[in-house]
Parts: structure tokens; C-alpha cells; sequence
């Protein structure tokens, strides 16, 4: 009998030192690392960048390398670019968070993409690296977009090349050289364009909740705020012309003003503006004020200067941050 008790003690003890000891960890499932899809002209991978596109997993990278040959004779040596008829359609959809990106090195022409048309509704796309000649890319979903050290060249005097940006996600646009191109950012949530080089490419800027403009050299062109938001110009320089003896009918920043029940909000901080028609014009190039109460301006530190008019109209409350710069002020 007393064997007996002696063992359910035991039992108790044991029972009772498991309830103190803690609990070992749920092991997880290790995350699989993003695979590498490669898109090439005559390997044993992917011939076309969509095909890559719809098997990839989100998350995934697609690099594209040059295609070296096309019709039977080397393509380096009859054209400015690599193309591949197999690689590059008529347009791509990217419907998937994904990494898009040119393998071609310095050394190499660059590779040039068709249409794009990016779906996706979450995650993150990234394009980088590539060439968009005569071909528009369209970002209206809810996924975030990254487009870096990209060129974008319309070269076709009947058309123009056109990069919107109206999406519900945030956008980044890094260290892109566009030019005869048109950018227009519509009803968009956050879109941030930095440290591009724009020629002769205007900036449309619609109704969107948040769009900062940093560093970014504009040339030849202007930005028109045509709705309500908020837009922070920050370090920019515009530059109408080069020559001052050939400037066009050219404005640096324009706002237009409407009734409305939201107001424009426009804050500029050490931007250059300079050899325009007009610095900055409110009222569209008329300047004609009437809705002052829906526009909020503030800055400080920008230069205006070597335009014909530097700010129109010129009998409107500019904040000190706006009025013309003079050595020593």
C-alpha cells in the first residue's frame, strides 16, 4: 500500500514541475528567400518578360539581360539598343508585388521596355534600370511602385510619352532621367519624385493627397498644381532656357485656383527658379486671383530670379520665402 502512495506522489510532483516549466517554442516554417527569374534571348529560362511575370512568385526578382541577337545578325551592330522580338511585347502587366530589373552593365546598350501597366494591390514593385522609349507606364492600384535609374525618351513627334502615377499605394520615382516625356500625378495617395533630371517633360500634379518634389533638376519645363493637396517643392532648380534670347511662353510653377472644398497647399523651400516668362504664376498664366481663400503658400530661401516676371501677379500677398532674391536678403 505504501509503494502504491509513494508512486501517485510521484506522479503529482511530475505533473506539478511540467505546469512550472515553460513551454518550448512553435517552430516556424523558415520564409523562402525571393527566387531569381532570368528573362534572355536563346538560354534555357524565360524568352519574354511576361512569361516571367505570371510565374513568378510575389516577392520575386526578374532580371532581364541584353538580347545579343535578332534575325540572325548581331542587333549590337545594326541598332542603338538591344531588343529581342521574343523578350519585348507590344505591353506587360505586373499584377503581382515584384522586382523588375536590367542585368545590362555600363558597358552594354540598355534594354527598353514596352508599355506598363502595373496592377498589383499590395506589396512592392521596383523597376530599375530600364529604357522607356515611346512607351507609357500606368500606376493606378494599391500596391507601393519604385521606378530607379531609368530613362524615360519620347522620340515620336506625334505622341507623348506619358508616366502616370494616380495609385493608392506610395510611389517613388529616384534618379530617372525623363525627357520630351509628361508626368502626371492624379488623385494619388503619396508620390515622391527625387533627385530626377527632367528636360523639356512637364509635371502635372491633380488632386492628390501628398506629392514632394526634392532635388530634382527641371529644364525647359515647368509643374502645374491643378487641385487640392499638398505639395512640397524642396531643393529643385527650374530652368526655363538655357539661352534667354530663345525663352518660350514657359512658367516655372503655376497654381490654379477654383472653388473648392479643399485647399491647395503649397509649401517651397530653397528651390531655384529661374529664365521663365514667369517665376511662379498663380491663376494660371492670365494670373488672375480670385480664390485666394483656398491656397495656403508658404517657404523660405528660394531664388527667383532672371525671369521676366519673377512673380505674377506681382500686387499678390507673397510670403517673404517667395519674393525676389537679392544678394544679401
Amino acid at each position: 500500500m505504501r509503494i502504491w502512495m509513494l508512486i501517485l506522489l510521484a506522479l503529482l510532483a511530475i505533473a506539478g514541475l511540467k505546469e512550472t516549466l515553460p513551454s518550448a517554442p512553435l517552430l516556424q516554417e523558415p520564409q523562402a528567400s525571393p527566387a531569381v527569374l532570368r528573362v534572355c534571348w536563346g538560354c534555357p529560362y524565360y524568352s519574354s518578360i511576361q512569361a516571367a511575370l505570371d510565374a513568378a512568385r510575389p516577392g520575386d526578382i526578374i532580371e532581364v539581360e541584353p538580347a545579343p541577337v535578332m534575325l540572325g545578325f548581331p542587333l549590337k551592330y545594326s541598332l542603338p539598343y538591344y531588343i529581342s522580338i521574343s523578350i519585348f511585347q507590344d505591353g506587360i502587366v505586373i499584377s503581382k508585388p515584384i522586382t523588375l530589373r536590367a542585368k545590362s552593365s555600363e558597358y552594354e546598350d540598355p534594354l527598353v521596355l514596352p508599355k506598363v501597366y502595373i496592377t498589383a494591390e499590395s506589396g512592392q514593385v521596383l523597376i530599375e534600370g530600364f529604357v522607356f522609349e515611346n512607351a507609357d507606364l500606368s500606376w493606378y492600384s494599391g500596391a507601393d511602385l519604385i521606378l530607379r535609374r531609368n530613362r524615360f525618351i519620347d522620340t515620336n513627334p506625334y505622341t507623348t510619352l506619358e508616366v502616370s502615377l494616380g495609385g493608392k499605394g506610395q510611389a517613388q520615382l529616384i534618379d530617372n532621367d525623363i525627357i520630351d516625356s509628361f508626368v502626371s500625378v492624379f488623385e494619388a495617395a503619396h508620390v515622391l519624385l527625387t533627385s530626377n533630371r527632367f528636360l523639356r517633360s512637364d509635371i502635372d500634379l491633380r488632386s492628390s493627397s501628398r506629392v514632394i518634389l526634392e532635388h530634382n533638376v527641371i529644364e525647359g519645363a515647368g509643374v502645374e498644381i491643378l487641385g487640392p493637396g499638398d505639395y512640397s517643392l524642396e531643393g529643385n532648380v527650374l530652368i526655363g532656357s538655357v539661352r534667354l534670347d530663345q525663352r518660350e511662353n514657359l512658367i516655372g510653377v503655376e497654381v490654379y485656383l477654383a472653388a473648392q472644398a479643399d485647399p491647395i497647399i503649397v509649401t517651397a523651400n530653397r528651390n531655384i527658379i529661374a529664365r521663365y516668362e514667369k517665376g511662379i504664376a498663380i491663376g494660371g498664366s492670365l494670373c488672375e486671383v480670385g480664390q485666394e481663400e483656398w491656397l495656403q503658400l508658404s517657404g523660405q530661401g528660394n531664388v527667383i530670379e532672371q525671369n521676366d516676371q519673377d512673380l505674377c501677379p506681382s500686387d499678390y500677398p507673397w510670403p517673404p520665402g517667395f519674393r525676389k532674391w537679392t544678394s544679401g536678403t
